[in-house]
């Protein structure tokens, strides 16, 4: 993936909705063909379950920019 991934492909990837990562959606980096995106430390406990505890996801760059799998 080349291009930022949107709040609507974090979404399905994550399996939250999109205002929910429009909401707690920090940064997104690249690094190499992979992003790595952050969330903020507010991000409620609920939504918290769908993410590492770090609070940092990385979207790998094999992954079409429509893909709705989710993140292992």
């Amino acid at each position: 993936m080349s291009a930022k991934p949107t709040n609507r492909q974090l979404a399905d990837y994550l399996g939250l909705s999109e205002e929910e990562v429009g909401s707690y959606r920090l940064d997104s980096i690249r690094e190499g063909s992979h992003w790595r995106v952050a969330f903020a430390d507010e991000t409620p406990k609920r939504l918290r379950s769908k993410l590492p505890a770090c609070l940092m996801v990385v979207v790998p760059g094999s992954c079409p920019p429509d893909t709705s799998s989710r993140h292992p």
